[in-house]
């Protein structure tokens, strides 16, 4: 035999040995890797930023607090401001802590924008960087089950004053100052939802689990455009009946119908792709 041909039957074994021409293996190959270093920087930007996030999602639950207060007090108490007023200074308010929600939002945002193909790319982990993980997620796991327990209860909480001055036939007043504790215990709820809920999120990014599992990630970028398109349709029917028939103080129910049909279409187009899937 010639040393050329030694020389490639050994070539061709050796191959056959790392498994390069397994089925499969070449997609793996192109998947990105997390090394150890990437995703410990990762989490503790998360657990660094996961309160400042809760406390702008918390602004924007608050921000109808004061106008609800304001209007309801000239309304139905001795307060010096006419409705009007009220109202123009509770909007104002509205809108400041909205907006102040909204730019706390967006500036802790941009800092995990490095790591955005974690929720949206399939990768693979480095040597023990799973383990790594997974140590972390179960020591974790007391604490979030804690902020579950305590946003749940905050939000059901929050209904006791209502329902109570409902019982003793409060004045309207009470109603008002009622409704401003609602969306306070509400806006902690969220608070400890949200402020847990971004570690745990982080957490199951990295293992690629829950609502970041591999089939779900492609379940999302076949979806991917569907909310932008869905949203802005719902703001063209909410501007055009507010403007037509002028029933801005009415045609705010929109949102909320709006949220909830969101969900459910969502989980169908979602069935409907898994489906076609398999």
């Amino acid at each position: 035999m010639s040393t050329d041909y030694l020389l490639r039957d050994d070539q061709e074994r050796e191959e056959v040995i790392s498994g390069e021409d397994e089925p499969g293996e070449e997609d793996h190959s192109k998947e990105r890797k997390v090394s150890l270093g990437e995703a410990e920087d990762f989490l503790e930007l998360m657990r660094g930023l996961a309160s400042k996030i809760a406390w702008g999602v918390s602004l924007c639950i608050l921000s109808p607090i004061c106008l609800i207060l304001l209007g309801g007090f000239s309304e139905y108490g001795n307060s010096p401001l006419t409705e009007d007023l009220a109202g123009a200074l509770g909007v104002a308010v509205l809108l400041l802590m909205c907006a102040a929600g909204a730019a706390v939002l967006i500036f802790y945002g941009m800092k995990l924008e490095p790591y955005e193909y974690l929720e949206k790319e399939v990768f693979l982990l480095e040597y023990g960087v799973k383990e790594m993980v997974e140590k972390e997620k179960q020591d974790f796991e007391l604490q979030y089950r804690k902020s579950v327990v305590k946003g749940v209860t905050l939000c059901i909480v929050s209904v006791i004053p209502i329902i109570v001055s409902a019982g003793f036939d409060a004045g309207g007043g009470v109603y008002v100052v009622c409704v401003g504790v609602l969306l306070a215990c509400i806006a902690a709820g969220v608070f400890q939802f949200v402020s847990y809920g971004s570690i745990q999120g982080g957490y199951e990014k990295l293992l690629q689990q829950g609502e970041y599992s591999r089939e779900n990630k492609e379940v999302n970028k076949r979806t991917e455009h569907f909310p932008g398109i869905y949203w802005c349709i719902v703001t063209a029917i909410y501007l055009g009946i507010s403007f037509f028939w002028n029933s801005w103080t009415r045609s705010w129910i929109i949102w909320p119908v709006a949220g909830v049909f969101f969900a459910a279409v969502q989980g169908i187009l979602h069935t409907v792709v898994r489906a076609k899937k398999r």
